[in-house]
């Protein structure tokens, strides 16, 4: 899935678990690249394998695009994060460059931590 307004630099891709992972992402308008939802994530305990990822259509738009970078934002959770080793391994030989997004307490949080 592609936003539906173009965007400036397409060089960038974001990868998402569902579509309405998107919005939060939307609203803080600093992500200028284009997105790739897979519907889902890995989850052997539910029977989600790579084949129900739409992982074959992410493979084509990096072949057909000038895609520079994938940034993996996946949700920190177990399954979140298989898919996010998965998909760092796959897409490792193609020479795209991989990041993923900072997970962690914001610095208030920390603050407030360690003062109880």
């Amino acid at each position: 899935m592609t936003s539906a307004q173009p965007r400036p630099y397409a060089g960038n891709h974001l990868c998402r678990g569902r579509a309405n992972d998107i919005l939060p992402i939307e609203k803080t308008r600093e992500f200028h690249g284009q997105y790739h939802v897979l519907h889902g994530a890995l989850s052997p305990i539910n029977g989600i394998g790579p084949e129900e990822l739409r992982l074959k259509n992410l493979l084509t738009r990096l072949q057909e695009a000038n895609v520079r970078e994938i940034i993996l934002a996946t949700n920190p959770n177990v399954e979140g994060e298989a898919t996010a080793i998965y998909l760092a391994k796959l897409l490792k030989p193609i020479g795209v460059q991989v990041s993923r997004i900072a997970l962690g307490l914001r610095w208030g949080a920390i603050w407030n931590l360690r003062m109880k």
